[in-house]
């Protein structure tokens, strides 16, 4: 009862889908998982004054989004469908995905910024990342992104509903108005911007530390070179963020 039926992908796509899913769920689950609890070991993770911390709340997203969003699509492609019906779970379903992608890429943004200011203002760094202000990003963070979707769920623009097309639960237009571009622009595509700016600033700071470096110390050189290892790596789990979550975001 309330399944929503569609032919457009062959059976075995679907299973094959869904194997997929489930062990990405599986992987994301125990890897998150680690992560958060060697986090929460370190001390500075506790005193809130770690750029750590925003990792952290990077993986708590993510831990989320696996644990609360997947299992909804692992039964969609299991079984061929939609078969949850129009109501409660309807709601839920669009609702945690899209508030656990924005968390992340919020979380994300956060940690380029934290990293441009560490880098390029180091003398400010301690006054703006203090353990009060610290508290305050993290709490916008999850606010903000819960907070552009409470129109959706009022129903005053757009609302969380099937869609027969994607055969999903997402947001729907309501006399013919959606929030999903607005989403996309103040949601996805400004957070983006704001870290390709952050990383271009990077970039521009550790190069020109390099050009100076045959003038220093070779402790500078290393450093230069850890700080460059680091940028690189977040800016990998930035565009493998864009790949995987971007169709999310558009549909």
């Amino acid at each position: 009862m309330g399944e929503k039926k569609s032919g457009r992908f062959s059976p075995s796509l679907m299973t094959l889908t869904a194997v997929l899913i489930t062990i990405f769920m599986i992987v994301g689950l125990f890897g998150n998982a680690i992560t958060i609890v060697a986090l929460l070991r370190c001390p500075r993770v506790r005193n809130a004054t770690s750029p750590a911390v925003f990792i952290c709340s990077l993986c708590i997203a993510d831990f989320s989004f696996c644990l609360l969003v997947l299992p909804f699509e692992i039964s969609r492609f299991a079984n061929g469908a939609w078969t949850l019906g129009e109501g409660f779970v309807c709601v839920l379903f669009p609702l945690l995905r899209y508030w656990n992608v924005g968390c992340s890429l919020l979380s994300i943004a956060m940690i380029t910024i934290n990293r441009f200011v560490m880098i390029a203002f180091n003398d400010l760094y301690k006054k703006i990342y203090e353990r009060r202000w610290v508290v305050v990003q993290i709490a916008f963070i999850w606010l903000y992104s819960f907070g552009m979707l409470t129109p959706t769920l009022a129903g005053s623009w757009g609302r969380f509903g099937y869609h027969p097309l994607l055969m999903t639960c997402t947001i729907v237009r309501v006399n013919g108005h959606s929030a999903k571009i607005a989403l996309f622009w103040i949601g996805f595509l400004i957070p983006c911007i704001a870290i390709i700016i952050c990383y271009i600033g990077i970039f521009l700071v550790i190069s020109g530390m390099k050009e100076t470096s045959q003038q220093k110390k070779s402790r500078e050189e290393r450093a230069r070179k850890n700080e460059m290892r680091i940028t690189r790596m977040s800016l990998v789990i930035f565009l493998t963020f864009l790949v995987c979550y971007l169709p999310a975001i558009v549909f």
